[in-house]
């Protein structure tokens, strides 16, 4: 008996620091992935979004894996869908 407290006490902080691993980061990390996912699949013609880049512009078309965006000066880019990070509200 006294050797299983003694595991559990040697393992517990283990435990412990799993455990607050698991809230602290991985927790709030897969939740952040799927806030991603939902606005990458939910990208529609003129919706304003950010790119990783930092580009800014309006969605055109989107096609596939890829949206085309309408930039200020009326010039158009082709970036991936994975490259949108925010939706832009003005």
């Amino acid at each position: 008996m006294q050797q299983e407290v003694q595991l559990f006490l040697l393992l517990f902080p283990f435990i412990l620091l799993g455990f607050t691993f698991y809230l602290l980061i991985y927790r709030p990390q897969k939740r952040y992935a799927m806030h991603l996912k939902g606005i990458q699949d939910g990208l529609k013609p003129n919706v304003k979004i950010i790119s990783k880049g930092g580009i800014i512009g309006t969605v055109k078309e989107v096609t596939g894996q890829s949206v085309i965006l309408s930039l200020h000066d009326e010039s158009t880019i082709e970036i991936l869908k994975s490259a949108v990070i925010a939706l832009h509200n003005e």
